[in-house]
């Protein structure tokens, strides 16, 4: 019975969770077009199962976000009188994953809503720069909220000795990966406009805004992710209390899914629609179960976590 005594904050995610989840479906399956039937010529039938396979997958991942959310917010708030250094990181942990929920989630309409519109008119075109963003600035405001609660836990703790090779190796690890993002933006011929009536345009951007609002910040917050991820890696070894050592790392393991799904993603969406088209319904189907799967066992992380700190406090 005491997991049914929720919090105030609580009842609010998942009641705006259940209202999003109702309103993308209805959304979602009343949607008059559909990229993979005019595509690859599938049936109603073969469309809907496929819009039912896809939206399932998305909202199963919302649900294990809003879940760890929920449970993640109760052990904070039950713990935010104790004497305990991990509550700031915590928060800022918590706070981070909201901005990065609310860009998976609004990104998930603005694309279903988009499908309402022919391509390649000026709705579409507003509709795939938002979505663009989506998956730019709120992964940027929830690494650079990650980022700063590391260096506060940082500091609590007094254990700089790994800071530099944090750096260099966090460092090469993003420049290795950037060159290839960097490599698919720009080797993607529909980037800025479609010669294809049928198929939108990954961006309906100049390459300069591209690669100041798009490419710049998108590294700079994969660069704060893996350095948040590494700092707090290197530091919670130090924590005296058994069961907060092992809430945090599986919390950490659910921010390393995450920020891999944001790389998956946004490799995908530089690919472009002519080429994602070309590789098949099969393996463009995978390449997105996969991103969901990995973005879901993040947020599963997150909740195992969570109820791990929460045995702490008894």
């Amino acid at each position: 019975m005491e997991r049914l005594n929720l919090t105030n904050k609580q009842w609010m995610y998942y009641g705006m969770g259940l209202l999003l989840i109702l309103i993308y479906c209805y959304l979602s399956f009343f949607a008059p077009q559909n990229l993979f039937a005019n595509t690859f010529s599938l049936n109603q039938l073969q469309v809907f199962f496929l819009k039912f396979i896809i939206a399932i997958s998305f909202i199963t991942t919302w649900i294990l976000a809003v879940y760890g959310l929920s449970i993640l917010h109760r052990y904070i708030t039950l713990a935010k009188e104790k004497e305990n250094p991990v509550i700031p990181l915590l928060r800022s942990l918590r706070t981070g994953l909201i901005w990065i929920v609310l860009g998976s989630i609004f990104f998930g309409f603005v694309g279903v809503i988009k499908s309402y519109f022919i391509p390649n008119t000026a709705v579409v075109h507003l509709f795939t720069i938002v979505a663009n963003y989506l998956l730019v600035f709120p992964f940027l405001i929830g690494f650079i909220t990650m980022y700063r609660g590391a260096l506060i836990f940082q500091s609590t703790t007094e254990m700089s000795t790994h800071k530099h090779s944090s750096y260099l190796s966090n460092s090469i690890m993003v420049f290795i990966i950037s060159l290839f993002y960097i490599f698919l933006i720009f080797t993607n011929p529909s980037r800025q406009f479609s010669f294809d009536p049928a198929v939108s345009a990954t961006y309906y951007l100049p390459d300069v805004l591209i690669l100041s609002t798009i490419v710049l910040p998108t590294i700079i917050a994969w660069w704060l992710g893996f350095y948040a991820s590494f700092t707090i890696s290197n530091l919670i070894p130090y924590l005296s209390h058994t069961e907060i050592f092992k809430g945090i790392t599986r919390i950490l393991y659910g921010i390393w899914s995450i920020i891999f799904t944001s790389i998956i993603i946004q490799a995908l969406t530089s690919f472009g629609e002519a080429r994602l088209n070309a590789i098949g319904l099969g393996a463009l189907l995978l390449l997105i179960y996969v991103s969901v799967f990995l973005q879901g066992i993040g947020y599963l992380f997150v909740a195992l976590g969570s109820n791990v700190l929460q045995k702490s406090l008894k």
